[in-house]
Order: C-alpha cells, then sequence, then structure tokens
C-alpha cells in the first residue's frame, strides 16, 4: 500500500469513527425494552429517556396526554396520530422531590451515564484532533506539525481507547434491570472499533513510497 492510500484509509476510518461517536452521543437509545402486553416501548440514552405507546385512536391518545399532563408527569407529552410519546430528562426525572431523597438506581444510572458520556466526547475529541493530524498533511497545511510524535500517538489511540472505555465503565456501572443495549450502544462499540483500527493500520501497516517511473 503506498503512503497517500494509506493515509487516505487512516483518516476515512477515523472520519468515520467520530462520526458514529457523535450519533451514539446524542442517540436515545442506548437501552431499550417493549413490554408484550402493553406494547409499550422505554429507551433510554445518555442524557434522555423516551416512552412510546400506541393507542387505538388519536382521541384516545390526546385523551392520556390530557391525564398525564394534569397528573403532572414531566417531560413533554406529545401525540403523533395514534402514538403517544413521552420524552424526559434523566437528570430532571432523578431530581429529588420535597422531603424525598433520590433513588440509589437513580444515582447509579446518572452516575453511569455521566462516566460513558465523558469516555465518549474525550474520545471523539481526540478522534477530531488525529483526524485533522492525518488530513491537514494532505492538502499542504502543517499546523499540527508541531506536536510531538508521543502526543500524535496519544491522541490516535486514546480516539478509540477512551470512547470504549466509556461504553464499557457505563455497561459495569449500570444497576441491575430489565433493559437491553441497543442502538446508541452498538454504534459507540463500533466507532471505538473504527478508532482502534485507523490507530492500528497507521502504525502497524507499512507504507511504501513510490517512485514514478520515468
Amino acid at each position: 500500500m503506498d503512503k497517500q492510500t494509506k493515509a487516505t484509509v487512516v483518516s476515512s476510518l477515523m472520519a468515520l469513527s467520530l462520526v458514529l461517536a457523535m450519533m451514539a452521543i446524542f442517540n436515545n437509545s442506548w437501552l431499550a425494552e417493549t413490554n408484550e402486553d402493553s406494547g409499550e416501548t422505554t429507551s433510554s440514552g445518555l442524557e434522555n429517556s423516551m416512552i412510546v405507546n400506541t393507542y387505538k385512536s388519536n382521541t384516545e391518545c390526546e385523551g392520556v396526554k390530557d391525564m398525564m399532563v394534569g397528573f403532572g408527569v414531566p417531560g413533554e407529552i406529545s401525540c403523533d396520530g395514534k402514538e403517544l410519546t413521552v420524552f424526559m430528562n434523566i437528570e430532571e426525572l432523578c431530581e429529588p422531590e420535597e422531603e424525598e431523597e433520590m433513588t440509589e438506581d437513580c444515582e447509579d444510572v446518572l452516575a453511569a451515564n455521566s462516566m460513558g458520556s465523558m469516555g465518549m466526547w474525550a474520545g471523539a475529541s481526540c478522534a477530531l484532533i488525529a483526524m485533522l493530524m492525518l488530513v491537514l498533511p494532505m492538502v499542504g497545511i502543517g499546523a499540527l506539525d508541531h506536536l510531538p510524535n508521543v502526543v500524535k500517538t496519544v491522541l490516535s489511540w486514546g480516539a478509540g481507547g477512551l470512547m470504549l472505555l466509556g461504553v464499557l465503565m457505563w455497561f459495569m456501572m449500570l444497576p441491575d434491570g430489565d433493559m437491553s443495549a441497543s442502538t446508541g450502544v452498538y454504534m459507540a462499540v463500533f466507532a471505538s472499533l473504527l478508532g482502534l483500527g485507523s490507530s492500528f493500520m497507521d502504525t502497524f501497516v507499512p507504507a511504501q513510497n513510490i517512485t514514478p517511473s520515468e
């Protein structure tokens, strides 16, 4: 593989890692559960939680919505035809009410989400800088050339490594429950593997300098 092709492949993998990481961070379905009896689907991301239920008619949906609003259910409640959606911020949902303490499970969820978010944001930041280190020289810009090689190596491996660490810490800190891993987790893991794959290729796959024939 020639040097130019290698640089293109490595930077493309890192760019894909960054895009997937950002999609995972803002994805609201890291965990999901469907109640087979009621058809209600509950999903939760790093910041928000969402409950979706489908009723027999738009009138019934609006009636349930008005009832939930009347009872002071937190979050944004909306009806899209027969489908009722309750969109809640997990941190606000876990805020203790008067004379009530935050439950231990809620504290564990917030701690796990915070750790996962920190790992993903740190990894995404490293991926962005690592991608710029690869792309800028290709267009003749040497803005990051002054960085020591050890810093470049740490940033490159840190992209996928920190993402994967964030996901693992998030998983280990979660309290026991019935919800299963969903789309956001898969995107985060795939993003970390792409980042690590890019760094592995950059470090261990040799590049050949091809001289043009006369």
